[in-house]
């Protein structure tokens, strides 16, 4: 995302047009799980309603081939189908998506509750590449959940 764009979005959302996050690939097998994580903090800091993955299960079977020849390894698919046992199996990926979610609304709460969610966006967003470390992440996290309990005393 260019650095433009975040500020263009909040500007938009200002004037009251609501939007969404809208298919990340990168939320694929082969790509760091941060990515699926960093969604919600993406969509708090730009002002986004929320996010929508397109795929929940688009092959009819990725257990044989995850590959996809233009999406890459996995973006078409985030849970795989059990059909001998007419069920589904959850991911990883799919697991981060619901975590992701919560964190999402935890940002919400944080921010009617007055808090400043953005100075938990900035330092995940500092987070990246080289940086990147879960259990950092973890300890913003945990911080973000401390400030939201004291501000709803």
């Amino acid at each position: 995302m260019t650095p433009k764009l975040p500020l263009l979005v909040r500007k938009e959302a200002k004037k009251g047009r609501d939007f969404w996050l809208y298919n990340d690939p990168k939320i694929a097998i082969n790509k760091p799980l941060i990515h699926t994580r960093k969604v919600a903090w993406m969509a708090s800091s730009c002002g986004a309603k929320g996010y929508m993955h397109w795929a929940y299960c688009w092959i009819s079977n990725p257990w044989d081939n995850a590959f996809h020849p233009v999406l890459g390894f996995g973006a078409h698919f985030i849970v795989y189908p059990d059909i001998a046992r007419k069920k589904i199996v959850d991911s990883i990926r799919w697991e981060m998506l619901r975590e992701t979610a919560e964190d999402y609304d935890t940002l919400y709460l944080l921010k009617k509750a007055g808090g400043n969610s953005r100075k938990f966006v900035r330092q995940v967003n500092d987070l990246s590449g080289s940086k990147w470390d879960p259990k950092r992440f973890y300890q913003i996290r945990h911080k973000l959940l401390l400030e939201l309990k004291r501000l709803s005393k």
